[in-house]
């Protein structure tokens, strides 16, 4: 759910949302990462989806796709106690021998509600590398959970100072199709099925709450002006350091949350905790419009 739904709404209404059961948390990650400075390591892990999407009347959509982009090269930023110390420095420094890759790559899961695994490969390095994945036909019932697989390969951390880098990767769920924000409430909302061609149930808003995920529940049915305004895409990351030309929707940048990787050093010998993150020009340069069709509508205002 969007954060910005909590601070229009009054806390009493965030209230019964918690009395009815629905309470909502962040898109995360799954596992914590256990590398060193004597190798590379793989993890096979993925993003937990725990809720369906936020709408400002109180109810949850399902999630109809996801989306991200991976902190790679030098479109990166990294931070130490919230300050920046390290600015399109791949190697934050030091921290890792080499600009950091992490090898991503998408791979079939049946925890995934979504069909589809698409990678997104840099167009400006030149060098094939995926900085972006989207997971897209299908959806999530709003109050079950899923997760969105990927792999990642962390390299060496040859500076032994640094305890643990929280790796922060921009995340979007989808709610609805072919929106932005000149069309938050124009277009039909689309009847949206799981991966296994089944109906979604309806979620029961805070004012009639039901259990919706058994046999005989209510489906979505088409809504003809769209799930309402600003409720095309939660976004999990707060605004990207130097400043992005899509991804400045105050209604949907989160204040200060990111979807995080924990990687922690096993050989580390100090205790410094840092984080890296993408840039204004990663999140420009990887989730285009044309790159997160069917969710966005050109490059404009996404």
């Amino acid at each position: 759910m969007k954060l910005k739904y909590l601070t229009k709404q009054a806390l009493c209404s965030a209230a019964v949302l918690l009395l009815a059961g629905q309470a909502f948390a962040h898109t995360g990650v799954r596992d914590v990462i256990n590398a060193s400075g004597a190798s590379t390591t793989n993890s096979y892990n993925g993003f937990t989806i725990t809720h369906g999407c936020g709408g400002d009347s109180g109810d949850a959509y399902p999630v109809l796709g996801q989306s991200a982009v991976f902190p790679t090269f030098d479109r990166v930023v990294w931070r130490e106690a919230g300050t920046v110390f390290a600015a399109n420095d791949g190697t934050g420094a030091g921290i890792f021998a080499a600009p950091i890759n992490l090898s991503v790559t998408g791979y079939a899961g049946f925890s995934s509600p979504f069909t589809t695994t698409q990678e997104i490969v840099d167009p400006i390095a030149g060098t094939g590398t995926v900085e972006g994945l989207i997971w897209k036909n299908g959806a999530m019932e709003p109050k079950l959970n899923a997760v969105t697989p990927f792999k990642v390969t962390i390299p060496k951390i040859v500076d032994p100072t640094v305890a643990q880098i929280n790796i922060r990767v921009g995340v979007i769920n989808y709610c609805d199709f072919e929106k932005n924000a000149a069309n938050d409430n124009l277009g039909p909302y689309k009847q949206p099925k799981d991966a296994f061609e089944r109906k979604i149930p309806i979620l029961a808003t805070a004012a009639d709450p039901v259990q919706i995920n058994v046999p005989g529940a209510p489906v979505y049915v088409t809504l003809p002006a769209g799930n309402g305004d600003d409720n095309r895409q939660d976004w999990w990351f707060t605004e990207p350091y130097g400043g992005s030309a899509l991804y400045n929707d105050v209604d949907l940048l989160q204040p200060t949350y990111w979807t995080t990787i924990t990687v922690k050093n096993t050989s580390a010998t100090g205790t410094r905790v840092v984080s890296v993150e993408p840039t204004g020009a990663a999140f420009d340069a990887i989730l285009t419009g044309p790159n997160t069709r069917p969710f966005t509508k050109g490059n404009i205002n996404l």
